[in-house]
């Protein structure tokens, strides 16, 4: 039973330094348009994620951003405000790779729960970051086509 408390502390501490890691990274270290963040032909610009009913459940799942009022909140504005488009854009990106990284940071227990129950405990960690990142997955392509509609907007 100490194997369960020892992977419910790494999972808390890779979970607190990932926070750390997303907060101190530098926005410019992003790419929208890279291979880990661009659409995939599979995701179908987010026709995927309507079918998986991601609008139904997306607002249930918890939001750090709502309880800490230093972070920058997540809620998705379409507005036609160039800038917070583009904030939000990079956002969603350091989310998705915050959330990758803790999938495989969380390997580590594994090696401090070995067999079965290690693999087990990290398939929850993949279970529960996988919609964190098919949320960050389903908002880019909307975001990225306000940013399109606002740019041809200032253009006219």
């Amino acid at each position: 039973m100490m194997e369960l408390l020892w992977c419910f502390i790494y999972v808390a501490l890779i979970g607190l330094f990932s926070h750390v890691i997303g907060q101190l990274m530098p926005r410019d270290w992003i790419d929208p348009d890279g291979l880990l963040f661009r659409s995939r032909s599979w995701e179908q610009n987010g026709a995927l994620y309507v079918r998986l009913k991601i609008r139904k459940w997306k607002d249930k799942l918890p939001d750090a951003s709502r309880k800490l009022r230093f972070l920058y909140p997540k809620r998705v504005d379409l507005s036609h405000n160039e800038e917070n488009l583009l904030r939000m854009i990079e956002e969603t990106c350091v989310a998705e790779f915050i959330h990758f990284l803790l999938i495989i940071l969380s390997l580590g227990v594994t090696r401090i729960w070995r067999g079965t129950p290690g693999w087990i405990c990290w398939l929850l960690c993949v279970v529960g970051n996988l919609p964190f990142i098919m949320i960050q997955r389903f908002n880019r392509p909307r975001l990225r086509a306000a940013l399109k509609r606002t740019q041809r907007q200032k253009v006219h």
